[in-house]
């Protein structure tokens, strides 16, 4: 069995030595623009290494060629996502992502012509297995099938605020909270100002009620599209402190967010801004005063419909802290696991809720490595069981 693993990052390097820790005959290339890099990984993992160029087609077919599974964790997404994506499928291979851009989920969910060339070539390209989207579109799976019929799912998330996050993460947030941003409402896609369509919601601890506002996600994308008679799916964000919430709405204001450039404006705000906040001064700046509970990350996801002939609510909530490290690999690292043990069965192109059969072991077993705890609640006309 050969794994083609593509970059050297922080995250496909850690997927990869999760992965290695279950696998230990699997054939593992660590395929990066950058060899030295990429050799220093596979040599850590008894693998071996390759060049290659996300922008450049005939580059990813010779690192790709011979594997079975290839994962790809080469950002920015909008950037290479779709290339990497459709030159997988036409070499015939199994794929798996990380990509977190909701435009580039809604060009995937709507692309009947690459579904059915996968198909075609009876291989799935599983997109979006991260920790959010990937292990939050596991539990609304979980939500969703305790309930006979499901309608509504929403999301919700309480993240610490902190001042960077790196630049490549600060452009995704920036992206994800500026401008139109889609949900599925009404039985289709529907775009609505990030930060719009406050809802109050209440979780698991003291004081534990908070407002939030749309985001721009894959998961407001795909539970609508892909999950049988839901009707609305939404997911929302906020930072922990009001006062983080309130920077980041500014940035909307001035034009911070905007990715237009010009003649007289050749470098983007939102791409000024991305790397100002990861300087020393733009540190200084965008620290809070307050950073008491800047530790805490929570998420709540509500699925709606009926059981039994009532209707119901299942309510699974999960909270963590940013000391766990970056959970993303251990999800990456469950779906390679799932893919080479067989159990990935369905073809096309297939989001985490469709992609993973069990969607409630492999959420608990991830949501487990990483220290989250898991709150569980049923109501059946406003009784709990």
């Amino acid at each position: 069995m050969k794994l083609v693993i593509l970059g050297a990052g922080n995250i496909a390097t850690e997927t990869a030595q999760l992965v290695r820790a279950k696998f230990a005959d699997i054939k593992i290339v660590i395929a990066d623009i950058n060899l030295e890099r990429a050799k220093i990984v596979a040599d850590a993992l008894k693998g071996s290494a390759i060049a290659f160029d996300a922008s450049d087609k005939e580059s990813i077919k010779t690192a790709i060629k011979g594997a079975d599974l290839v994962f790809n964790a080469v950002g920015p997404f909008y950037r290479y996502g779709l290339r990497i994506i459709k030159t997988v499928i036409e070499c015939g291979i199994n794929y798996i992502d990380v990509c977190d851009e909701y435009d580039v989920t809604v060009s995937l969910a709507q692309d009947m012509a690459l579904n059915q060339a996968a198909k075609d070539a009876e291989v799935f390209a599983l997109f979006g297995m991260g920790f959010s989207p990937g292990i939050s579109n596991l539990v609304a799976k979980w939500a969703y099938d305790l309930l006979d019929t499901t309608y509504d799912i929403e999301i919700a998330s309480v993240i610490a605020y902190v001042p960077t996050m790196g630049m490549t993460v600060n452009d995704h947030m920036l992206h994800s909270m500026s401008g139109d941003v889609p949900q599925y409402v009404g039985g289709k896609v529907q775009y609505f100002p990030a930060w719009s369509g406050q809802k109050e919601f209440t979780f698991k601890e003291e004081n534990g009620r908070y407002q939030i506002g749309y985001m721009g996600h894959p998961e407001g994308v795909t539970l609508g599209i892909f999950l049988e008679d839901v009707k609305n799916a939404s997911i929302r964000f906020r930072w922990r402190q009001d006062e983080g919430n309130e920077i980041w709405q500014s940035f909307n204001r001035l034009g911070l967010s905007a990715f237009e450039v010009s003649e007289s404006l050749p470098l983007a705000p939102r791409q000024y801004l991305a790397r100002f906040m990861g300087s020393n001064i733009g540190i200084a700046s965008l620290s809070l005063q307050d950073e008491a509970m800047s530790n805490k990350t929570m998420f709540q996801v509500i699925a709606k419909g009926e059981k039994l002939g009532q209707s119901c609510t299942v309510i699974i909530e999960y909270h963590g802290t940013n000391d766990a490290g970056d959970p993303t690999p251990y999800a990456a690292a469950a779906a390679i696991s799932e893919a080479l043990n067989g159990k990935i069965t369905a073809k096309g192109l297939i989001p985490p809720e469709i992609a993973i059969n069990q969607a409630e072991r492999v959420a608990r077993e991830v949501l487990s490595a990483v220290g989250n705890r898991v709150y569980f609640t049923e109501k059946i006309e406003a009784q709990i069981i």
